[in-house]
């Protein structure tokens, strides 16, 4: 087992020790991803080849699968499937072998007959090809074969129209020996997206790395999906600490508003009782000033001394009014804020 974030490394390894024949004769290295309590690791063993490819390797090109699969027989039945002649029966051979290890590993495999938008932005053409799902996630398999020219042998009747002035093609189009395997899926590359035949390499011995890789797109879109659920997780439990912080904030502020408002009553009712005496003692002495007065004047003063003591009474927070508040209400989100983080 390896850190997933190795991946590229290791495969780096794995295709120089192939390339440079460091792998068992019938042997392979194998790659997989595999999710543990700690997160995804990357799992790499050295594994026989499977039975189906290296029976499929001594089978000759013209050779139909023997008991073939309900999605090969289906193959077998298009009129317009993409690979033509005599190497249609390999494809389906090829085809046949994937199925089957696809399906022994745990994969569903169908053919896609109908043209139509499937999975991700740009796919609109999904005529024959096949759909290889693994819980779920899709990728779509399909063949190509290319048309080669060769220069044409014109027969007699060509010749002799060619004569009266018809012409006939120098080439002539004939499919390639050569056939060619692509994936298409959401998720990534890790070996590659697609293989070819060449002069010194044929399909027949990829077939388990594009099983792999199939197997290894689902991995890789499964660690992000488990990485973008926890990052969800994530956000969700910071969310809920900044709830729980705020809420926290929110009632030390409604405490630190309530004490402010009950010092502010305080200061309040020292500040009337203060202005009580003094309008008292300056009644006290609007009534001595009084005595020295005529009659007239003398009534004119007491009454403004009257006043004045009604006054003061109506100021002085004793005896009723000097007592603790209680209902100072509920604070406002702008009340509050300006005893945040007090």
């Amino acid at each position: 087992m390896v850190p997933a974030d190795q991946a590229s490394k290791y495969r780096r390894l794995a295709a120089a020790a192939k390339r440079f024949g460091r792998i068992p004769e019938k042997m392979r290295l194998s790659f997989e991803y595999c999710r543990r309590d700690s997160g995804y690791r990357l799992a790499i063993a050295l594994q026989p080849l499977p039975e189906w490819q290296t029976t499929l390797t001594t089978q000759v090109v013209s050779e139909t699968p023997s008991d073939p699969t309900d999605v090969v027989l289906a193959i077998m039945e298009l009129k317009d499937f993409p690979v033509q002649e005599e190497q249609r029966n390999r494809a389906c051979r090829l085809l046949d072998a994937l199925v089957r290890g696809a399906r022994q590993a745990g994969m569903t495999v169908s053919l896609q007959t109908d043209r139509h938008m499937r999975g991700y932005a740009g796919r609109g053409d999904h005529r024959n090809e096949i759909r290889f799902a693994v819980d779920r996630d899709e990728v779509w398999l399909h063949f190509t074969q290319a048309m080669l020219q060769r220069p044409h042998e014109p027969t007699g009747r060509e010749l002799k129209r060619a004569r009266q002035g018809y012409m006939f093609s120098d080439f002539v189009e004939v499919p390639d020996e050569h056939l060619g395997i692509i994936l298409t899926g959401a998720g990534g590359r890790f070996w590659a997206d697609s293989w070819k035949d060449s002069d010194g390499h044929r399909l027949e011995d990829d077939l388990v790395e594009i099983l792999e890789e199939i197997r290894l797109q689902h991995g890789h879109l499964a660690m992000q999906r488990a990485a973008a659920e926890e990052r969800a997780r994530q956000a969700e439990l910071e969310r809920a600490e900044r709830a729980e912080r705020q809420a926290e904030a929110e009632a030390h502020a409604a405490i630190a508003r309530r004490e402010h408002l009950i010092d502010e009553e305080v200061r309040n009712q020292a500040r009337r009782w203060t202005e009580a005496g003094q309008l008292r003692a300056y009644a006290a002495e609007v009534r001595q000033h009084a005595a020295s007065l005529t009659a007239e004047r003398r009534a004119h003063a007491l009454y403004w001394a009257e006043r004045i003591m009604k006054v003061a009474d109506a100021m002085d927070p004793f005896p009723d009014r000097a007592v603790r508040p209680h209902a100072l209400g509920e604070p406002t989100a702008s009340e509050l804020q300006a005893f945040m983080n007090q």
